[in-house]
């Protein structure tokens, strides 16, 4: 889930990595999400280039909220439905749904094309895909 943070980062042009997985060219500005504006701040604050790994890292050490901030954003997006349950009757627990199964659909649709017929796939569904199979 962290990792993901940084490549929205770097899905948005704000910063590139290069071939040694440095972050570079850092470039300031609003993403449109305060949680993800101040991780780029921190990167944009750093002392000297760092690895993609380094912030991935610190960041999954330092805000262990994580899960539940990107959760709760996807829910406030009105992608995600959090729905409240008891295991056991006893035991609090949240499950998440799409809120729209097309979503889903037009994922699958995507990747089948992209392997079956060779038909190439935009930057965030190849990223999607690199995403889930770590």
């Amino acid at each position: 889930m962290v990792g993901s943070l940084l490549l929205d980062l770097v899905l948005q042009g704000k910063f590139e990595i290069d071939n040694d997985n440095r972050v570079i060219g850092a470039i300031a500005g609003n993403t449109g999400n305060e949680f993800l504006d101040q991780r780029l701040s921190g990167v944009l604050a750093s002392s000297r280039p760092r690895t993609a790994r380094f912030w991935v890292t610190h960041w999954r050490r330092r805000y262990r909220e994580i899960q539940t901030i990107v959760l709760q954003n996807l829910v406030d997006l009105g992608v995600l439905e959090r729905q409240e349950q008891r295991i056991l009757g006893l035991f609090p627990t949240q499950q998440y749904f799409l809120t729209d199964e097309s979503i889903q659909r037009e994922t699958v649709q995507q990747v089948r094309a992209a392997v079956l017929e060779g038909i190439g796939l935009d930057s965030r569904m190849a990223a999607l895909i690199n995403l889930s199979s770590g």
